[in-house]
C-alpha cells in the first residue's frame, strides 16, 4: 500500500472542518488546505478543539488552488502530493477553469496518486472528459442520496459522545444548513452549558433531519424551500439522475 505524506484539498470552504479533522487524525500527514475566499472562519474550530497549532496543516485563504499550485512547483520542482480531494467544488467552476486547474494538479501529485471528487452528477460527463483530456485516469460512480448522507452515518449522538472529530467531519452539511459557523457553535455550547448534552445534541439531530428531508425530496424531484423551483428547474435541465444526482469520481495519474 502506497505511503500518504502529503495531502491537497481543492476548495477547503469557509472553515475548513474536513482539513482539520483530517490533521488532527493523521498527526503524520501533512495537510495543504486552499480557499479562494479570505478569513479566519477556520480558527473557531481550531479553537474549538484546542488545536490552534497544527504541525500538519497549513491552510491558505484567499488564494485560488491553481495559484497556490503553481507556487509549490515553483520551489519543489517536483510533484509532492500523494493524494488529493475537492468536494463540491467542480461544479460551480467553469470549463476553462476547471481544466487550468487540472493541469496543475496533475503537476503537483506524484505519479499514481489518486483524486477524489464528489460533486452534483450533473458534471459526471463534462468533468471525465476534461479530466482524461488532461491525462489521467479516470473512473466514475453515481450515488444515490441514501449513500451521501450514511457514509458516514447518521448516529450524530453517538458520533458526538466517542469522536468530535468525526462530527466536525459529518457535520459540514450541519452547518452549512445552519447559516452561520461561529452562530452554530455558540447556540451548541449555550445550549450544553445550561441545558446539558442532550439539548445541545438535540439541536444538531434537528438540522440533521432538516437536511435529510431537504435531501430526500430533492432526490425525489420534489425539494422544498425558498430554492425548491430553483433547485428543480436545474436538476431537469441538466438531466441529472434524480435517483442518484450526485457523482464520485477518482481520477489517477498514470506512473508513467
Amino acid at each position: 500500500m502506497r505511503r500518504i505524506n502529503k495531502v491537497l484539498e481543492v476548495g477547503c470552504g469557509i472553515g475548513a472542518q474536513k482539513a482539520i479533522a483530517t490533521a488532527i487524525k493523521h498527526p503524520g500527514v501533512e495537510i495543504h488546505a486552499v480557499e479562494r475566499i479570505a478569513g479566519n472562519e477556520h480558527e473557531i474550530f481550531l479553537k474549538r478543539f484546542g488545536k490552534m497549532n497544527l504541525p500538519n496543516l497549513k491552510i491558505k485563504k484567499g488564494q485560488s488552488a491553481m495559484t497556490y499550485l503553481r507556487n509549490i512547483q515553483e520551489k519543489e520542482k517536483r510533484p509532492i502530493f500523494d493524494h488529493a480531494y475537492a468536494h463540491w467544488v467542480l461544479s460551480v467552476m467553469n470549463r476553462q477553469s476547471r481544466l487550468d486547474l487540472f493541469r496543475e494538479v496533475m503537476k503537483n501529485i506524484k505519479p499514481g496518486a489518486k483524486w477524489a471528487i464528489v460533486d452534483e452528477g450533473f458534471i459526471e460527463e463534462q468533468v471525465a472528459n476534461e479530466l482524461r483530456e488532461t491525462g489521467f485516469r479516470v473512473s466514475v460512480r453515481r450515488i444515490s442520496l441514501d449513500e451521501l448522507i450514511k457514509n458516514p452515518p447518521l448516529n450524530i449522538e453517538e458520533v458526538s459522545r466517542s469522536d468530535p472529530m468525526r462530527l466536525m467531519r459529518i457535520g459540514s452539511g450541519t452547518l452549512a444548513n445552519y447559516g452561520n459557523i461561529k452562530r452554530f457553535i455558540q447556540d451548541y455550547e449555550l445550549l450544553k452549558r445550561t441545558k446539558g448534552e442532550g439539548a445541545a445534541l438535540k439541536l444538531i439531530k434537528t438540522d440533521r433531519q432538516v437536511t435529510r428531508k431537504r435531501l430526500e425530496g430533492y432526490a425525489q424531484g420534489k425539494p422544498f424551500g425558498k430554492d425548491a423551483d430553483a433547485i428543480r428547474r436545474m436538476v431537469m435541465r441538466r438531466g441529472s439522475d434524480l435517483q442518484r444526482p450526485f457523482v464520485v469520481m477518482t481520477a489517477t495519474k498514470p506512473r508513467s
